[in-house]
């Protein structure tokens, strides 16, 4: 059936013909096999049955695979090798580093995340750190795409505050230095609600020493207000001295334009650069 041999200083325990080899205790049975093809089932006699077969645990509730570290300071990699030297020997890795409790995932090339019964790609991360969802090629830090039919919403990137009180906010902000201590500077965009109907406006504004200031809203009825969160009109500017600026080129003239929607008649108000005069 099998012998235990000493084979040139290595002591072999080898099963004749193609027969298998277990380890167990009378007590509670076989823990280990191997099989006539060398693959390894723990806790499992047909290790074959699996895809990867090579080593195969079966492991009840809250059981599985442990990798102890033996000091505090100490690193421990799961490697993929693509051969014995350089870094052929550890081209994919999961490490985790005991001494800052820190869990890395490496790859020398593109990391892919899938899900569902067809594997489908989710998200990738490229060689460069470009991150792509939706796109397996992203050209840049953070690209998502979504493809839908034209004239339909979409919607790629849901921001949301959880929180329903008036004026209660969700953005994105624009940084724009380094910041001093816990300060920084930059522009932002929220969108922001009234609290009572749940109606969302959305507003622009700089961030200074970490204060957002609003300059200008468009509202949920899509009046525009500049210097004022209340517009009452599509377009509402209010300052101390307010200005509305229309510039031309030298000598040229500029236009306020007062059509109907209908048939684009109406009036206008027109400034002749030439002869410096209404």
């Amino acid at each position: 059936v099998g012998e235990l041999k000493n084979a040139s200083g290595v002591m072999n325990l080898e099963a004749t013909t193609s027969r298998q080899i277990s380890f167990g205790n009378a007590t509670n049975g076989e823990h280990v096999r191997i099989d006539a093809t060398g693959n390894v089932g723990i806790g499992t006699t047909s290790p074959t049955d699996y895809y990867c077969k090579n080593l195969v645990v079966s492991a009840p509730n809250e059981g599985g695979i442990t990798i102890a570290a033996t000091q505090n300071q100490a690193a421990n990699y799961l490697l993929f090798a693509d051969g014995t030297s350089g870094d052929a020997q550890y081209r994919g890795q999961i490490v985790y580093s005991h001494s800052s409790d820190n869990l890395d995932l490496v790859s020398t090339g593109t990391m892919t995340f899938k899900s569902g019964s067809s594997r489908t790609e989710r998200m990738r991360i490229d060689a460069s750190g470009n991150v792509g969802i939706g796109t397996n090629a992203p050209e840049f830090k953070l690209q998502v795409e979504n493809t839908v039919a034209a004239g339909s919403d979409n919607f790629i990137l849901n921001v949301r505050n959880t929180t329903h009180a008036a004026d209660s906010r969700a953005g994105i902000a624009f940084r724009m230095n380094n910041n001093t201590g816990s300060n920084w500077d930059g522009a932002g965009i929220q969108a922001t609600n009234d609290g009572v109907t749940g109606a969302g406006h959305l507003t622009f504004g700089s961030v200074e020493d970490n204060t957002y200031t609003e300059h200008v809203r468009i509202q949920v009825d899509g009046n525009v207000g500049i210097g004022t969160n209340s517009p009452t009109s599509l377009l509402h500017i209010d300052d101390t001295t307010p200005t509305f600026h229309v510039s031309a080129a030298a000598n040229q003239s500029s236009f306020i334009r007062m059509p109907e929607l209908t048939n684009n008649e109406g009036g206008f108000i027109h400034y002749d650069g030439g002869a410096n005069g209404f």
